[in-house]
């Protein structure tokens, strides 16, 4: 059976895809990976280190050349953060240390993101981070 798509959920679809192309700084506190862990009914968020040159562009800290966009990428872990719902995650991020992020919008986009991962979890669809 083929799900229709609302006139209201097409219009929402397509300002989310104009957004994810905008142009962001990057976040010199360094990037999240986030996922699902099903097994434990929980989010995780690995935080890495990022160095990030004078053109804005991510480098690898050891050759000087910009990191690939796609691809394993080897920047040191920082710390792996793990939450039941994305609120608790937030509050854990944000609220109960030294702030892990130096922009408002990132830390925005990790609490869409962590929602995001969140409804995954409890419908079991399948999480891929934007």
């Amino acid at each position: 059976m083929v799900q229709q798509v609302s006139p209201w959920q097409a219009r929402i679809a397509e300002i989310d895809r104009k957004l994810s192309t905008r142009h962001i700084d990057l976040d010199e506190a360094g990037y999240f990976l986030i996922a699902v862990d099903r097994e434990e009914g929980l989010l995780r968020a690995s935080h890495y280190a990022l160095v990030v040159n004078d053109q804005g562009l991510a480098i690898d800290p050891k050759t000087g050349k910009p990191l690939p966009a796609r691809g394993p990428v080897n920047t040191p872990l920082i710390a792996t953060y793990t939450a039941r719902t994305a609120k608790e995650m937030c509050v854990q991020l944000f609220e109960t240390q030294k702030p892990v992020v130096s922009q408002f919008c990132h830390a925005a986009y990790l609490g869409r993101e962590l929602m995001r991962a969140e409804h995954a979890l409890i419908c079991g669809d399948d999480y891929v981070q934007d």
